[in-house]
């Protein structure tokens, strides 16, 4: 079973790694918050996010 994204456990999107909502990078898409493990997640997130919420979307 994969893990889930929660509000107090989120997942980064980018590589599935759970992330510390109270320091790790953040940024808002389609008014969701997506938190990440490093910023080079957030820059790859930042430069096509419909690409990840559509993966998280089949899980």
């Amino acid at each position: 079973m994969s893990p889930v994204s929660t509000a107090e456990h989120p997942l980064c999107p980018v590589c599935g790694m759970d992330v510390d909502p109270k320091t790790a990078p953040k940024s808002v898409f389609k008014g969701v918050t997506y938190y990440f493990c490093s910023e080079d997640d957030k820059k790859t997130f930042d430069a096509a996010p419909d690409k990840f919420v559509a993966a998280e979307k089949k899980l």
